[in-house]
């Protein structure tokens, strides 16, 4: 006959309800399965009284031998005894190293939050070199055909007309 677990059953003693149906139905038949929980919910009730007894007393070191005795224990291995060593006195240096650490880190910081902030760099599509009308012998100029990270395209013009003064200006472009 299979048993239920006996971790199962140790909740159970101990008012958690865990057990599905077959380990219920095993329980209900099983005269060994219900004395378990009734010596384990028992243990339970003893550990629980003692929550406020105060600190647990150490046993002798007999009590420990006579126990690694009784269950063939190997013997506990010998420690060495601890030795305390003085801490490296850190002095003056230790401030100097640490100032320089953060502002190596504040440095580094600032770097990644400044290219984090910059726009995506746009991709050239096109670029023309503009031809003058006859009336405006000398005069040059460019138009460049960008698109930005988000799909956006946007045309600049640039150009360069002796004897012009300020005011207003067009730039027409044709093909």
């Amino acid at each position: 006959m299979q048993h239920v677990d006996p971790d199962v059953l140790a909740l159970l003693a101990m008012g958690e309800r865990v057990a599905n149906p077959v380990d219920q139905a095993h329980i209900s038949e099983c005269a060994q399965c219900r004395d378990e929980i009734t010596e384990l919910a028992h243990t339970a009730a003893v550990g629980r009284t003692t929550l406020g007894a105060g600190e647990l007393l150490t046993p002798n070191s007999r009590v420990w031998e006579r126990i690694a005795d009784e269950l063939a224990l190997a013997p506990e291995p010998q420690l060495a005894p601890v030795v305390t060593l003085r801490p490296r006195v850190a002095g003056r240096w230790l401030p100097a190293v640490i100032g320089v650490a953060a502002a190596i880190g504040l440095v580094f910081s600032g770097l990644g939050t400044w290219q984090a902030l910059q726009p995506a760099p746009s991709t050239v599509l096109a670029t023309a070199t503009l031809d003058a009308f006859p009336g405006w012998v000398g005069a040059t100029g460019t138009a460049i055909v960008e698109e930005s990270a988000d799909g956006g395209r946007v045309v600049q013009v640039s150009f360069d007309a002796a004897g012009l003064k300020d005011g207003y200006r067009e730039v027409w472009l044709i093909t």
